[in-house]
């Protein structure tokens, strides 16, 4: 993250630490009490799953209503739930690991002890890096993008964040490149538009965004080199996943690629009702088909899955679900 992303952050959690944003957040839930599940922002991938994930606990149980709340992303979504004012927030299995332990961007943070309070919930998939280039902008490799434009996402988001260590990776510099600044649900008709040329960002495999795009702009996927691979994750603690992306996935891509991806996780604060967490637990894992079945970012979806890579104390209802059906002890 830049000196800039590291202030905003600051700025923001100790803001939110200190005054009430209104999101009715309760310890104790009560019949169809409001929660809310901080995602992204509108039609993005944290959106749509958000919506969908909100729609079938709502479904099969009735202790609260969750709503999908578009937000400024994940780094806005842990402030919010470490600080109380929204119940639930959707991220990625390294930055909620970071946050609670107080490392990497969270090491600096204002007030950080108060992200101490951030209780795991489950891992509901992965997301998978993309790193997307435009065919007639001749890029074959990651030195061939020096001098092109290169999206990072916004500023001070957690894919900004990790783009910019990923260049570092790469043994590059920002100053290699024109930064693009373009969120992930805009990012793709910039690159239809030719306002960039090209950009990474996470999300499911097979999203039907891109498939619109390499049907209309022929696109290529670029392999992530090992070694790269290796220091980004050891900045990340070892909780990226190496994973490639099948051939024929996309429209033009006959060849496999080498990327990495990210768990997916949903997560609360320690305050957060254990009967609450309990019922949209086990509402999400008792109907996990329901979800696969609506879209593809839960496919191949397990309780094996659910608390891998997880290195954040369970919620007790989150606990107590999973020991209900043998997951921990």
């Amino acid at each position: 993250m830049t000196m800039t992303g590291k202030k905003n952050l600051t700025t923001f959690a100790a803001a939110i630490a200190s005054i009430g944003l209104g999101l009715g957040f309760a310890g104790t839930a009560s019949a169809q009490e409001q929660w809310s599940l901080g995602t992204s922002s509108s039609g993005s991938g944290p959106y749509v799953d958000g919506t969908i994930i909100a729609k079938v606990m709502n479904e099969n149980q009735d202790v609260v209503e969750v709503s999908a709340q578009t937000t400024g992303g994940y780094n806005e979504n842990v402030a919010l739930v470490a600080a109380g004012q929204m119940e639930m927030g959707l991220g990625v299995a390294s930055d909620l690991h970071d946050a609670h332990n107080g490392t990497g961007k969270y090491a600096d943070v204002q007030n950080k002890e108060m992200f101490g309070n951030l209780r795991a919930m489950f891992t509901f998939g992965i997301v998978v890096c993309h790193y997307v280039v435009r065919e007639d902008a001749n890029i074959a490799s990651f030195e061939d993008m020096r001098g092109k434009t290169f999206n990072l996402n916004t500023p001070a988001t957690f894919t900004r964040g990790l783009n910019e260590n990923f260049v570092k990776a790469l043994g590059m510099e920002l100053s290699d490149f024109n930064v693009g600044n373009v969120s992930t649900g805009q990012f793709f008709s910039a690159m239809q538009d030719r306002t960039v040329d090209a950009g990474g960002h996470c999300f499911p495999i097979g999203l039907g965004a891109l498939h619109q795009l390499a049907n209309s702009v022929s696109v290529k996927i670029l392999d992530v080199p090992e070694d790269a691979f290796e220091r980004l994750n050891a900045m990340y603690d070892g909780l990226l996943l190496p994973i490639t992306i099948p051939a024929n996935t996309y429209p033009g891509q006959t060849e496999a690629v080498s990327t990495f991806a990210l768990n997916s996780v949903i997560y609360t604060n320690a305050d957060t009702s254990e009967e609450g967490v309990y019922a949209i637990t086990k509402a999400f894992w008792d109907n996990h088909e329901d979800l696969a079945s609506q879209s593809q970012s839960f496919s191949g979806l397990t309780l094996d899955l659910a608390i891998e890579g997880n290195r954040v104390p369970l919620h007790p209802g989150a606990e107590r679900y999973f020991r209900e059906v043998g997951k921990v002890n």
